[in-house]
């Protein structure tokens, strides 16, 4: 609102007859809030682990799980990319009562991602590591089975965030804020508890199981909310 608030002002000489209705930013800031509390909390959850380890941990091992951590992202990155092209379409089959369309081209989505996350867990497991170490010059073999959980563990997160952009176009917002409170509450005590007891093993098994939780939730959702659509729209 700051950043866009001088700019509306420059703009007021150019449209004289056009007045600013607050009723309207009010509208948009209670519609979305939703939104930006989802966003949030996304954020969150995949980074809660890292909180975790820099609380408890030493440098050195701060920073070799964020070396781990950091082919995973590359899941969450393919899914947007494989997405974006086909917001409007999931816009467009929505506002046309083409439910079960929707769905489909959803499901078609997360078999690309699925089929790209089974490719990049294989990667992990026969060169991630000696990639890795050549990068950073940090012996890191001790961690393969960390890396690949990892990786695995956003597939999963992939085919969430997939859902979360199903539901968002059919409106449902809340309910993906109660999915991101029970993950909020599940990473925060799992992560403190796990990491303080058992480093970054209990780092991993934080960030498997936080999205593990996701991913099921989502998934219960997703269906019940289609459900109930294909059900309202005959």
């Amino acid at each position: 609102m700051l950043f866009d608030k001088p700019v509306i002002d420059k703009l007021k000489n150019k449209f004289k007859d056009e007045k600013i209705k607050w009723e309207n930013i009010r509208e948009i800031l209670k519609s979305e809030f939703f939104v930006f509390m989802n966003s949030f909390a996304g954020i969150y959850i995949l980074n809660a682990s890292k909180y975790a380890i820099d609380s408890y941990s030493v440098e050195s091992i701060q920073a070799i799980f964020g070396y781990i951590m950091m082919p995973a992202t590359v899941m969450t990155l393919f899914a947007q990319f494989i997405l974006l092209p086909f917001l409007g379409k999931f816009k467009e089959l929505f506002e046309q009562k083409k439910v079960n369309e929707l769905k489909g081209l959803g499901f078609k989505i997360k078999l690309i991602v699925i089929a790209f996350g089974a490719f990049a867990v294989a990667l992990a497991y026969l060169i991630g590591i000696q990639v890795l170490t050549l990068i950073y010059g940090v012996e890191l073999s001790s961690y393969r089975i960390f890396l690949v959980s990892i990786i695995a563990s956003y597939i999963m997160y992939a085919i969430s965030y997939i859902n979360l952009v199903l539901l968002t176009t059919i409106r449902k917002t809340f309910i993906q804020f109660v999915i991101y409170l029970i993950c909020m509450v599940v990473a925060f005590v799992g992560s403190n508890i796990l990491v303080k007891q058992y480093g970054i093993t209990g780092a991993t098994v934080s960030t498997v199981v936080t999205l593990t939780v996701q991913f099921i939730l989502y998934i219960i959702v997703t269906n019940i909310e289609f459900a109930k659509l294909r059900k309202s729209k005959g």
